[in-house]
């Protein structure tokens, strides 16, 4: 008996990729980054991908192949907004990292697209934390899977 295909909409490759970039990133800063939860007073809460108390860090993490749709790029631009919002409320400044897993995702936000004008402009830096071959793969299957 084969076991049934994972649904289209799962996101176990993304997952373990998002962790692995985050392990990788966390070798570049020299220090391990953390998810952490941010709540509100009225309620509402964050989480956001990872993040370092000295010096004070927010990174969101994308893992995604190749160009992006319309609804991935509102992805990005929540993400920027999340990043904002908590660095406000912190009450201090951050270092605000977008990580993605491919160059060819990241050159879609770079350039003279608003959404780039917009990361300049809040001091969000873009980074490319390229996944191994096979977790790539892996990625390009979820994706395919994915889209309906």
């Amino acid at each position: 008996m084969q076991d049934a295909p994972p649904p289209s909409g799962d996101s176990l490759e993304q997952r373990e990729a998002e962790e692995y970039m985050r392990d990788q990133l966390s070798l570049r800063l020299g220090r391990p980054l953390h998810k952490a939860r941010f709540r509100f007073d009225n309620g509402a809460s964050v989480e956001v991908d990872g993040v370092l108390d000295d010096p004070f860090t927010l990174v969101e993490i994308w893992a995604h192949v190749g160009p992006p749709k319309s609804a991935q790029r509102q992805k990005v631009s929540h993400d920027i907004l999340k990043l904002m919002l908590v660095e406000r409320r912190a009450g201090r400044p951050a270092k605000k990292l977008i990580v993605m897993a491919d160059p060819v995702t990241e050159a879609h936000f770079r350039g003279r697209r608003w959404i780039a004008e917009a990361m300049r402009e809040f001091g969000i830096t873009l980074l490319v934390v390229e996944v191994p071959t096979d977790m790539r793969a892996r990625l390009l299957a979820a994706q395919r899977r994915q889209y309906r």
